[in-house]
Parts: C-alpha cells; structure tokens; sequence
C-alpha cells in the first residue's frame, strides 16, 4: 500500500503529534487541515492520520490513529484534494 504522506513515527513531539513535511507528500496531494490521509514509510505498516496543522515553512503535524488502515478506512472519505 502507498502513502499520501511519508513520516518517521518516531518524529513525535511533547503532544503526541507526528511532524512531517509537504515535500513528502505523494505527488498532487495537497495536505489540508482536519482531512484524514494514509501515512507510513519503507519500515513500517501504514496508519491513518489526521493533519492538525501545515506550516508555512512545510512542517506538517499529524495526530497517527491507533490500529491498520482497513480499521480505520472510513474515515478516509475526506482524502485531501489532489492537483
């Protein structure tokens, strides 16, 4: 399964928040905030996340639901737009 967004889960900060970046997003998905997408990266299984915030700078702060992705598909009906 691919990703709309690579993260490292161990990048996470004092709340719990997973930090990403924009530059690694899939191509022509646009990261909007309170949209669900599929994240992961080459080591480990794919999750879904909610986007809380994207910076101006790139940083994206997502909050990774517990459980795989097929748990938790439902909530991808509100994929982020793509270009």
């Amino acid at each position: 399964m691919s990703w709309d967004l690579w993260i490292d889960y161990l990048r996470t900060d004092g709340e719990g928040l997973t930090h990403g970046s924009t530059h690694n997003a899939a191509p022509g998905v646009r990261l909007l905030v309170g949209q669900h997408v599929v994240v992961g990266n080459e080591d480990a299984d794919p999750a879904v996340a909610r986007v809380v915030s994207v910076g101006d700078d790139g940083v994206v702060l997502v909050a990774v639901l517990p459980g795989p992705v097929d748990g938790n598909r439902s909530l991808l009906c509100d994929q982020p737009a793509t270009t």
